[in-house]
């Protein structure tokens, strides 16, 4: 099993692999869950691994320059019983996109507004000079 980036994902028992399957699923406790090809659709799911799922403490977690986290210490942190997986669940985003999108259009107008202020200072240079030139 390998993530996005190609990265293999560990289990409990090292590199997890996964049989051929009609349906996969991934329990709250990090078992994985298949129903082999072909099998009756109530057919109860096969454990075919587990995520190993472990609980470092923030102060021993750095991100690394690929974006995968380590241990500062550069230990091998032991499974967790107690932590578990939300299965389906969506990753909430920090931003809020129609404040963002407002915050946008209000720069956007801001930019213009200067914009348009230094076109007329700069006319109203060019004037000024041209009357300074024409009273001399």
């Amino acid at each position: 099993m390998r993530n996005g980036e190609n990265v293999i994902i560990q289990g409990d028992a090292g590199p997890i692999t996964i049989p051929a399957y009609e349906t996969i699923e991934i329990s709250r406790d990090g078992s994985i869950l298949v129903r082999p090809p072909g099998s009756e659709p109530t057919a109860a799911p096969i454990a075919v691994g587990r995520l190993k799922l472990v609980n470092t403490p923030a102060s021993n977690v750095e991100k690394g320059i690929d974006g995968l986290l380590r241990t500062r210490d550069k230990s091998v942190p032991q499974a967790d019983a107690n932590i578990f997986v939300n299965s389906k669940g969506l990753e909430a985003s920090n931003i809020i996109p129609v404040e963002t999108m407002v915050e946008m259009l209000n720069s956007s107008r801001t930019f213009e507004i200067n914009v348009k202020l230094l076109a007329t200072a700069k006319e109203l240079d060019t004037e000024t000079s041209k009357l300074m030139r024409s009273s001399s």
